[in-house]
């Protein structure tokens, strides 16, 4: 059994056998990617994230708390005012896609403003192209809370993710586990009237048809997992806007297999 997946900002794909003793393709429930992973556990910032304030003191790296592993990101309760953003690096949204992270507040009722802002053009906020994605209340003193946020709206661009905190002589925040993560469509790959074991080694072909349906110029990149050998006839296309093009699979079966 072959688990095929397409790891990009996708859209609709269909199989259809590429020759009449081809073997045939059902669907499987989605396949989880992560697009974004930042546990905040090595240098700060970390590689492709920026930070920037418009007043104050900057976002800084601690192990007073964090939700996974020894650090975290935080903001302290900094006496002056502080205007102060940490930036994701630039990520492509496929459909579906959902944004994760866990935060803690010390002195909740200190609280003036927090926000997770996106932009989908300049991640430079002195640019202008940020709008706000989430109002963050005060949070639960004390207490790690996980936030979740469907980025679906966005599918198919280009953004950023900023925390934007604001504040003098305010609370604390802390923000840790970063993720953002899509469902994407898999199939399941098996060899027709092929039930047992395999006497001989064969090959099983597949034909796989990719549609660009997202609006935009678009490159697929492949990737599979599989018991057995296996081979894209070509492993990355460029998709113009509503253009097509079909992949050959193909999976070496070894001798003695079982196939059912």
């Amino acid at each position: 059994m072959l688990n095929l997946f397409v790891v990009m900002s996708m859209l609709l794909m269909t199989i259809s056998p590429a020759l009449a003793a081809s073997p045939q393709a059902a669907p499987e429930p989605n396949a989880v990617i992560n697009i974004l992973e930042q546990d905040f556990e090595g240098s700060f910032p970390p590689a492709d994230w920026s930070l920037y304030t418009t007043a104050g003191v900057a976002w800084v790296q601690t192990t007073l708390r964090a939700h996974g592993g020894t650090h975290s990101a935080y903001h302290n309760d900094d006496i002056g005012q502080s205007n102060a953003w940490m930036v994701s690096p630039q990520v492509s949204l496929p459909s579906d896609a959902t944004l994760y992270f866990w935060e803690n507040e010390n002195y909740a009722s200190y609280y003036e403003l927090h926000e997770v802002r996106l932009s989908t053009g300049s991640g430079d906020p002195a640019d202008g192209d940020f709008t706000e994605l989430l109002y963050d209340g005060a949070g639960v003193e004390d207490t790690w809370q996980e936030v979740t946020l469907d980025l679906s709206a966005y599918a198919g661009q280009d953004v950023y993710i900023a925390w934007y905190y604001e504040g003098n002589f305010a609370d604390e925040w802390y923000i840790d586990d970063v993720s953002i993560s899509a469902d994407i469509p898999a199939l399941v790959l098996t060899p027709e009237n092929q039930t047992g074991v395999a006497c001989q080694a064969f090959d099983s072909v597949y034909s796989l048809t990719l549609f660009n349906d997202t609006g935009a110029d678009d490159t697929f990149a492949l990737s599979a997992t599989s018991d057995w050998p296996l081979a894209f006839s070509n492993a990355s296309v460029f998709l113009t806007a509503g253009d097509s093009a079909t992949v050959g699979v193909t999976v070496s079966v070894p001798h003695y297999a079982y196939t059912g």
